[in-house]
């Protein structure tokens, strides 16, 4: 992902439920270099409380079960917490699909299709999901359903062709979150990272991924090499998702079977932060783990930060 030019313009949600799941989201244009419209961060801070969604699999991917609090160590800022509990978390969760269908993507929209197949077999029934189709604009192509068939029927009409508003379709996707009904709330993204005509820039997006208590996890599909994949790889990192390459469509039942048990067997830590101050700013969060002995290196992905409550 490359810095863009301070956008122009800006994509909103859509004001009045529409009874067309096809609905696409309206354009609201504000003059160049005005500020973006302040947003209410969605903290999961309560009483200095911080929970700190955190995934931990083995080398082969494979869920790391079994932890407990003498496993993790927090650290605020370089500064070590002190570990209030922890517990690993299998609730509903809230699922916003981003399907890349640009030129860009060519003949791989097909291995994009196969790969939401594979992955809606892993629904729970108390999950949800809404689904975005972008090209040079992006589409609401299904509000949340808890159907996933609902959402296969849409993928059939996808056509790779026009520009690539990979920017704009991430940050609707997290306007759109706002109405999810779960707490535990992912974002998966299935693109080549390329961007082209995004009214949004990386920085605005990046932001307000930063606010977000989403997780984002990217599945890289290539027509060919672009630099989008450090895009798809950062925007992971930053939220506490994960990001994966396919390299052969045989790979796709494997991937989607790992982040599907990723988001349902998550651990959440939560700490009571030593920085009592409520001034507002990003606070940068690490999070080591020491496996029981005789096991495997673990990998581990958490969230980069959060922002502290402000008074």
């Amino acid at each position: 992902m490359k810095p863009r030019a301070l956008a122009f313009a800006a994509l909103a949600l859509i004001a009045a439920a529409s009874a067309a799941d096809n609905a696409k989201p309206a354009l609201e244009v504000r003059a160049r270099g005005a500020a973006p419209e302040q947003r209410q961060a969605r903290l999961r801070v309560d009483s200095n409380l911080v929970l700190i969604p955190v995934s931990v699999t083995d080398p082969l991917f494979r869920p790391l079960e079994g932890l407990s609090r003498g496993h993790f160590e927090v650290l605020e800022d370089g500064v070590p917490q002190e570990i209030a509990q922890v517990s690993l978390d299998d609730s509903p969760v809230s699922v916003g699909l981003v399907l890349d269908a640009s030129g860009s993507i060519g003949k791989q929209l097909d291995t994009s299709r196969d790969y939401v197949r594979q992955f809606l077999r892993f629904s729970n029934d108390q999950d949800e999901y809404f689904l975005i189709k972008f090209a040079d604009r992006p589409e609401l192509a299904s509000r949340f359903t808890t159907q996933p068939d609902d959402l296969l029927g849409k993928l059939f009409f996808a056509k790779a062709e026009g520009g690539t508003a990979f920017l704009d379709a991430v940050y609707l996707a997290m306007n759109q979150m706002r109405t999810a009904r779960n707490g535990r709330r992912v974002i998966l993204v299935i693109s080549d990272g390329a961007d082209n005509c995004s009214r949004y820039s990386r920085t605005e997006v990046f932001q307000m991924a930063r606010e977000s208590d989403v997780q984002v996890y990217t599945v890289g599909v290539f027509a060919h090499e672009t630099w989008g994949a450090r895009m798809l790889e950062r925007l992971a990192e930053e939220t506490g998702g994960r990001y994966y390459r396919v390299t052969r469509r045989d790979d796709l039942g494997g991937i989607a079977e790992r982040i599907g048990n990723e988001i349902r067997r998550e651990y959440v830590i939560g700490y009571h932060s030593a920085n009592r101050g409520r001034d507002g700013k990003y606070r940068q969060v690490r999070v080591k783990v020491t496996p029981p002995a005789g096991s495997p290196k673990p990998r581990v992905s958490h969230r980069t930060g959060y922002y502290a409550p402000s008074n």
